[in-house]
Order: structure tokens, then sequence, then C-alpha cells
């Protein structure tokens, strides 16, 4: 539900009482409202939620001043804060709080693409088993999540060190070459852009270790999986209708993968 997520506390904390919930869960938009309404189906069916979001405003910046207020008590315990993860990890501002929940991986399109996610897609638009594509898709997912370590954790310290650079974007272009391959060169002429300007920058990226496919930036990921099976179907398939396709298999995926079952699973039994 849009609002603008501007209440007194008391009001707030009185929310679920108005919606007849027994929480009242805020959000960053509509397409988090719709992955959340999906895990608290699979995981908290007994119990009832209602959802606010900001629409004019993206980021996670509103909902991290809630999470401040709900640590420090003055959000009760009706109040949950669902947002994506993020680099939060990486960064060391990650909350441990019953209330507030995190996505597994980056964001909720790491967990709409996952190996499990993009098998059954890739499978069914090419109307095959999906034990014939294992191999062709854990290749690709290997061979992005490997070749693009260096990128990765460029990101993750631009953004520790808040040095207002952007890396990944929302598109991989950039990065990558028309027939998908990753553009080796020009991820290390960006890397030096960078480090000229800030030299420490490589022995900051060097103490990350090993980024894995979940945690690569969601956006970014989501167009490298979109130009793979663009390459692979010579299909036009819009960024929503992948978004669809990637929802439409949500549970199975995360049903069938216990590492992403138990994260959401404990967030779940972990609610007050």
């Amino acid at each position: 539900m849009t609002d603008d997520l501007i209440y007194s506390m008391d009001a707030v904390n009185t929310l679920s009482q108005f919606t007849e919930t027994d929480y009242v869960v805020f959000v960053e938009d509509k397409d988090d409202e719709f992955f959340w309404k999906k895990i608290f189906c699979l995981f908290a069916k007994e119990k009832s939620f209602s959802f606010r979001y900001e629409d004019d405003v993206r980021g996670c910046g509103v909902l991290d001043d809630k999470i401040k207020k709900l640590v420090s008590g003055e959000l009760n315990k009706s109040i949950i804060i669902a947002r994506d993860s993020d680099y939060l990890i990486y960064k060391g501002q990650k909350v441990e709080h019953k209330n507030v929940l995190y996505t597994f991986g980056h964001s909720i399109e790491n967990c709409l693409f996952s190996d499990k996610n993009i098998l059954t897609i890739f499978s069914n638009l090419s109307k095959s088993d999906e034990t014939s594509n294992v191999e062709v898709v854990n290749d690709w997912l290997d061979a992005m999540t490997n070749g693009f370590q260096k990128l990765i954790k460029l990101d993750i310290v631009v953004q520790k060190n808040e040095y207002g650079i952007g890396i990944l974007g929302k598109s991989c272009d950039e990065f990558t070459q028309k027939n998908g391959d990753i553009n080796h060169a020009r991820i290390d002429v960006r890397f030096n852009e960078v480090k000229n300007e800030y030299p420490s920058i490589e022995e900051d990226i060097n103490s990350i270790s090993y980024i894995p496919t979940h945690d690569i930036k969601g956006h970014f990921f989501m167009s490298l999986v979109s130009k793979f099976l663009r390459l692979n179907f010579r299909n036009s398939l819009s960024l929503d209708a992948l978004m669809a396709l990637g929802f439409a298999t949500l549970k199975d995926s995360i049903l069938a993968d216990s590492n992403r079952k138990n994260h959401y699973l404990r967030m779940c039994n972990n609610l007050h």
C-alpha cells in the first residue's frame, strides 16, 4: 500500500490496530511488498500483515530511519522493517533485530533469480528438461560470478568508503561484450580510473573474501540474466516480464534451496 510513511510515533505504533493485522510492514516499493507477501505466505501463514511504502522516494533511507527507531524502542513490536540486504554485511551495518528482515543476498532480484529460478526459466524457454540445461546454466553462473569478482569488490569498497562513485549500474552492458562475455579490458580501465584517484583501494579490495552470486548487486545481476536469456533464445523479454517469471518460480526455488529456505524461515519464526 502506498503511503508517505510520515506519522507520529504513536500513530505508527497503532497502525496494526487500524489495519486489524498482527504487523505493519514497511518496505521500499510495490515490488518489495509483493515479494515479502510471498515470503510470509510461505513461512508465516498464521500471522497477518499490512504494508506501507513511500511511492515518491527510492532507496532505503526512510527504512533505515525507522530501523533506528525500532532498535531504540520508539517503534513497538507490531512494526516490521523489511529491506534489501544490499552490501550491509560488508559495510558492517547490518542490524540484528527480530523485526528487521533482510533479503537472502543483495536484493529481491537475487532471490527471484537464483540458480534454480534461472534453470527453470531457461528450460521453459527452451522447452526442454531441466537436467539437460543444468551444466549450461551453472557454467554461465560460475563464469559471471568469478569474472566479476574484481568489479563487485570495487563496487562494495567505493560504497563502504563513501567515495560517491557509481560502479555497477542497472545495466551490465558497460562491462559485457555483445556476445555476453565479460569485457575484462573495460573492467581494468574502470578499476585503474578509481585507483588513480584512491591509491589504497586495491588493498581494501584484497581484504574482501570471495563474493557469492547472491551478493552481486541485484539490478546489475538481473541485467546479466536478461542478456543471457536474450542471447540464447533471441527474444526481447522485457525486464518486467522477466521479473514476473522470477516471481512465478520463487516458491519452488526457495523450497529447493535449504540456505534460502532456512534464512526466511528463521526470520519469520523469530518475529515477536
